[in-house]
């Protein structure tokens, strides 16, 4: 059986995640088995056959706008975007059996997004958000770590700046494959900063308008002049050859 719809506000926001928490009925030897729920949420709808309830029905994780006449704040919104994705990173992990990563990362990022959120920066707090994204709760030790100085700043900022994206990637060792296929922006992959992604897509978009308009590609383009040129006759010898002897050169 699948996730449920499970619903959580965030305090005084203009968006509320609305996010799915893992299925009741799971096999003990299934990795989402350690954050399952053991009780059938009392807000969703239910599959029943009589008085037993078997299963409830799934809702994907997603931001819900609410209404209201006051003004954005945009730090609690980047916050709920970038718990948003946090859930879809926790949720895609525990489906792979990757592991989730290390734990004081989490907790120095959630604890960021409790004071963006303009949360009260505690044990409580941290480990509220772990269970609104499917993790099991930090360890308090390492909760106290992070949230050190993250309180007096909500407090005393006027307006609380949030984690870099690049610092939160890599608390939460985002890679560029995870970032790719969940298609995650509020955080930067640990293994490709920001700079280096943006050369990589401009080099990837010209190839493509080169493509576009017939050019060929460059290692086709070589291979093509080689075989007309026929370098291995002037040498003395074969073709593969000659190109084992070019690779040797090549690898020094």
């Amino acid at each position: 059986m699948q996730a449920d719809a499970g619903r959580s506000t965030a305090e005084d926001a203009r968006l509320r995640v609305v996010r799915a928490p893992q299925a009741a009925l799971i096999d003990e030897s299934d990795p989402a088995a350690a954050t399952a729920a053991r009780v059938v949420p009392s807000e969703v709808r239910k599959l029943s056959i009589g008085q037993a309830v078997i299963g409830y029905f799934a809702e994907p994780i997603r931001l819900v706008r609410k209404k209201s006449g006051t003004k954005p704040n945009w730090t609690e919104i980047a916050a709920l975007q970038r718990l948003n994705e946090l859930g879809r990173l926790v949720a895609f992990r525990i489906r792979r059996g990757d592991n989730i990563g290390n734990p004081d990362g989490w907790a120095s990022v959630l604890a960021d997004t409790a004071a963006a959120l303009g949360k009260e920066v505690d044990v409580a707090s941290v480990n509220d958000l772990c269970r609104r994204i499917g993790l099991l709760d930090i360890d308090p030790a390492k909760i106290l770590a992070a949230v050190h100085g993250r309180e007096t700043a909500r407090r005393v900022w006027r307006g609380y700046r949030v984690m870099s994206p690049e610092a939160a990637g890599a608390a939460v060792e985002l890679t560029t494959a995870e970032r790719s296929e969940l298609r995650i922006r509020r955080l930067d992959a640990w293994d490709e900063p920001a700079e280096e992604r943006k050369r990589r897509i401009g080099r990837e978009k010209k190839a493509r308008q080169r493509r576009a308009k017939g050019a060929m590609p460059r290692e086709q383009f070589i291979a093509q002049s080689l075989a007309a040129a026929k370098p291995w006759d002037a040498e003395g010898m074969s073709r593969s050859a000659w190109y084992r002897k070019r690779a040797r050169e090549a690898g020094g």
